[in-house]
């Protein structure tokens, strides 16, 4: 693996050591499209709902609010982005709070090159995992989906979605063949945000009208799903 995924996607970083935050994000830039620096936990949160990146790099022992704070805020409106957190010898009470936190890799302080691109190649698998092992996903002989960039793609056309709708493309991809009820997509799509059905079925509306087929099929009054294909 040559972490070709992240070409286009971007990270958030945060670590409020000056020197470790220059040095890490150097590395960082070889590899993402876009690196956002945070100096302390507020400063994260902040980047993580105005960027919405695709990866997480968070050191533990923050100022303000710690890494572990962090994360559990995110996992309010994310449950699935890949975290890798950055921890000290001193700090494993902290660690005994992420338990549900589905952390990705752990990283110790002092850590090489070579650990931090190990800690993004768990990233990548499991990114690359949860839809399959594949970069491309086949929805039909014609539509494909790419996680990487979060776009449909129709023979040599691509097709842009929004947040939530490649957000709900992918729940329902990695549960491909199974109806995925009204709530549970509700609740990993908008999270504290608060959506309805309604706003659900406008989302899934999108999603057909770009891709110019009804894919996405309805289980009456249970939920959605994709058909798996024959």
């Amino acid at each position: 693996m040559n972490l070709e995924i992240f070409k286009t996607q971007s990270v958030l970083y945060a670590e409020d050591e000056e020197g470790i935050s220059r040095h890490v994000g150097a590395i960082l830039e070889i590899f993402f499209k876009k690196v956002y620096i945070a100096r302390d936990g507020e400063e994260a949160l902040e980047l993580f709902y105005c960027h919405q990146p695709d990866v997480l790099v968070l050191d533990v022992c923050m100022p303000k609010l710690d890494g572990l704070m962090v994360l559990a805020q995110i996992r309010e409106h994310d449950r699935k982005i890949p975290a890798i957190m950055i921890t000290a010898h001193t700090e494993q009470p902290y660690l005994l709070r992420a338990v549900e936190l589905n952390i990705t890799k752990y990283l110790q302080k002092p850590f090489s090159k070579e650990s931090l691109m190990e800690s993004l190649r768990a990233c990548e698998e499991y990114m690359r995992g949860w839809l399959g092992g594949e970069l491309r996903v086949e929805i039909d002989e014609s539509l494909s989906y790419n996680p990487s960039n979060k776009r449909l793609q129709i023979q040599e056309r691509e097709i842009w979605l929004t947040k939530k709708e490649s957000t709900l493309l992918e729940i329902l991809l990695a549960k491909r063949g199974q109806v995925v009820g009204f709530d549970e997509l509700i609740n990993e799509v908008w999270g504290l945000e608060g959506g309805s059905r309604e706003t659900l079925k406008f989302v899934i509306k999108e999603i057909r009208r770009k891709a110019g087929r009804a894919f996405i099929q309805n289980s009456f009054a249970q939920g959605y799903f994709i058909p798996k294909r024959s």
